[in-house]
């Protein structure tokens, strides 16, 4: 899947390979994957984690950069993830209404 994603000082573009992220009795549902521009190197690898609870949506979103990454990615990573997060529980608030 590509990925383009405005974090940091620019849209950083790579295509991101999903793999096997077993479920644990906490995080029934969880997806990961890891991220590669163009040239084949590794960028991120992310697992994003979701569960029912009785008082709500439990989500734990979870993305590691390598350790030679520019710190904005990573700072820049955390507005990125409030905004999408956000847009994807109005979006699921809006179909169930």
């Amino acid at each position: 899947m590509e990925i383009v994603e405005t974090v940091g000082s620019g849209p950083p573009r790579f295509f991101l390979r999903f793999h096997p992220t077993p479920a644990t009795p906490r995080y029934p549902v969880r997806t990961g994957g890891t991220g590669h521009p163009a040239d084949g190197s590794e960028v991120p690898r992310v697992v994003h984690e979701f569960a029912d609870y009785p008082e709500g949506l439990r989500i734990r979103p979870t993305v590691a950069f390598p350790a030679d990454a520019p710190s904005e990615l990573s700072t820049g990573h955390q507005g990125h993830f409030a905004r999408e997060f956000a847009h994807w529980l109005e979006a699921a608030a809006g179909e169930s209404a």
